[in-house]
């Protein structure tokens, strides 16, 4: 059954990601960082009458941390809505919060190596107070560690439009093209991989390996400047 209602044709959009939200009974987001679920207890301190030098410690109220979720990724925008229900800029005079609805319970599922679900966390009547739609993005910084990186690191980065990098980025780098497969050359690298698998289940491996990497074609729109390349390293 796929997992993504808004593309009924991925059935793992989330696979690399070892955190999933899901609310009414849907993954609407994957996450790579989930901050602690933290709950603390307020110390209440007294004393006893019949014995007024010793202090009593009991337990008070409950508090509980914010839950942050950290560089994810999600299609839906039922996670956006959700977060716009807090405050929703322009939305008219009176209709910019709505109470009614903007708390909901969800689900925090922890998948392990296999993309299962080994632990869920529920968590009741969260609200969102601080949304942030897209990371901090800064070429500069990028440039910086390739200038001067850690030692004993190689770095790969993976473009379909190479012609968009920045020349300083490009100058930079050893270019590697690596060209689309065909299905036989896939049934062949299959074959190798996995050889109990029969023509079906090869048949579908190769769907769903398409369907995974579907988008992420070199983009032959953008026009790249000349430069040397070659395509099997010596």
């Amino acid at each position: 059954m796929a997992q993504f209602t808004v593309n009924a044709q991925r059935f793992d959009p989330y696979k690399n990601f070892k955190f999933r939200v899901r609310w009414d009974g849907r993954y609407v987001a994957g996450i790579s960082k989930v901050g602690a679920l933290k709950r603390s207890i307020e110390v209440v301190e007294h004393r006893e009458g019949g014995d007024p030098s010793l202090t009593r410690k009991s337990p008070g109220r409950a508090k509980f941390e914010p839950i942050t979720l950290e560089r994810g990724v999600t299609h839906d925008t039922e996670f956006e809505g959700w977060a716009n229900k807090v405050w929703n800029f322009g939305s008219g005079l009176g209709a910019e919060v709505s109470l009614r609805d903007f708390r909901k319970d969800i689900i925090i599922d922890l998948m392990n190596e296999a993309g299962q679900t080994a632990l869920s966390y529920k968590v009741f009547r969260c609200w969102v107070s601080e949304f942030q739609a897209l990371p901090d993005l800064d070429a500069n910084a990028l440039l910086k560690m390739l200038e001067e990186p850690p030692p004993n690191s190689v770095f790969f980065l993976v473009s379909h439009a190479p012609g968009r990098l920045l020349p300083t980025i490009r100058s930079r780098c050893r270019r590697v093209d690596f060209p689309l497969l065909d299905d036989a050359a896939m049934t062949s690298a299959l074959g190798q991989a996995l050889p109990d698998l029969d023509a079906n289940a090869n048949a579908v491996a190769i769907q769903m390996l398409k369907l995974e990497n579907e988008g992420w074609e070199r983009d032959y729109d953008v026009t790249e400047p000349s430069e040397p390349s070659f395509n099997e390293p010596p």
